[in-house]
């Protein structure tokens, strides 16, 4: 016969999860609530409790830009109450802002490798940022100009081909810029009078 003891011991875990969540240890209070489910893995009322407690850390955590943290705290809170829309549309919040932080860093990055004169790694950041937003003209119009930019010092350096390659590179993100036309037209030609002269 079990003991009136583990009968109830859920119930205290529950109870004293409230207390935490009351003073906004959240971390706490979801150690609590989930010993008590696991004490009665079906009692909704525990469910429900975790749910919010994983939403509201979550806020917590996007209030402070931790916006990865705060998208695996808001999955949480949508496994748990999988029928609350607003948990939903806080994870699709975080979601967003997480991808967007990404997206700035990786340009941030490439903005100051650009200044750098190291144009390959400017273009490995500004390729990556735009896997996750292909459609942006501002990330396509930079990407352009980071290939413009490297093609300017493989010119400089007499490396046409190379040249010629970050030129039409640059024209074929950026058909926009008419100096990309104009570049490629140089590389071309110095490429085709490199050859001439080799022979």
């Amino acid at each position: 016969m079990a003991s009136k003891k583990s009968k109830t011991g859920h119930i205290e875990r529950y109870n004293a999860g409230v207390v935490f969540y009351n003073k906004k240890d959240y971390d706490k209070a979801i150690t609590e609530f989930r010993a008590a489910l696991s004490g009665d893995s079906k009692n909704p009322k525990y469910k429900m409790a975790l749910a919010s407690c994983y939403n509201n850390r979550g806020v917590a955590k996007y209030d402070a830009k931790k916006y990865e943290q705060a998208v695996n705290d808001f999955r949480m809170a949508k496994d748990f109450e999988p029928t609350n829309n607003q948990y939903l549309q806080n994870l699709k919040l975080a979601q967003d802002s997480a991808k967007k932080s990404a997206i700035d860093k990786l340009c941030k990055n490439a903005y100051e490798l650009y200044n750098n004169k190291k144009y390959g790694e400017s273009i490995k950041n500004l390729l990556a940022a735009l896997k996750m937003d292909q459609d942006d003209k501002e990330l396509n119009q930079a990407l352009a100009v980071a290939y413009n930019g490297r093609g300017v010092m493989y010119y400089s350096q007499t490396r046409f081909d190379l040249a010629e390659k970050d030129f039409a590179m640059a024209k074929g993100v950026w058909p926009h810029e008419p100096q990309y036309d104009k570049n490629l037209e140089l590389a071309q030609k110095a490429a085709k009078t490199k050859v001439k002269k080799k022979k």
